[in-house]
């Protein structure tokens, strides 16, 4: 069994984003993914063996947040990654799927979090949690 749970975020707008910054989010989130994806498939392939890949993904790769235009790219990648590997790998017994977990303010992380961090994450699990904003949307 293989979990892909390597993943990289940060908060940059779109207008302020550097080519290093959006690079490297990719480069961990989606094409590390892919790259033990097809190491794992390979390895179940040469051993004859079935076997489970798992993909963390996240809601925010189907759901837009302000600042994570680089965070939500990749994560969409890993969930686009997950579908095309789980057709390419089922006629050998592989299953391929994604979780995509969402942000949750817990006892533990309020030890551990400033006041503002927290803020913030009750803020964006809220965000991540609403209707989508009428008018002009995304597309």
């Amino acid at each position: 069994m293989l979990v892909n749970n390597a993943g990289l975020g940060g908060t940059d707008s779109i207008l302020e984003v550097t080519d290093e910054t959006w690079n490297r989010v990719i480069d961990i989130t989606l094409n590390g993914t892919m790259r033990a994806t097809r190491a794992a498939g390979q390895r179940f392939v040469a051993a004859g063996k079935r076997g489970v890949i798992v993909n963390n993904a996240s809601v925010i790769g189907w759901r837009a947040q302000e600042g994570q235009a680089h965070y939500a790219a990749a994560k969409a990648g890993v969930m686009a990654l997950t579908r095309c590997a789980a057709l390419d790998l089922a006629p050998y017994g592989i299953r391929v799927n994604a979780v995509s977990p969402s942000l949750a303010m817990h006892p533990f992380l309020e030890k551990v979090t400033s006041a503002e961090s927290a803020r913030r994450v009750s803020s964006s699990a809220r965000h991540l949690a609403a209707p989508p904003r009428r008018g002009r949307l995304p597309t």
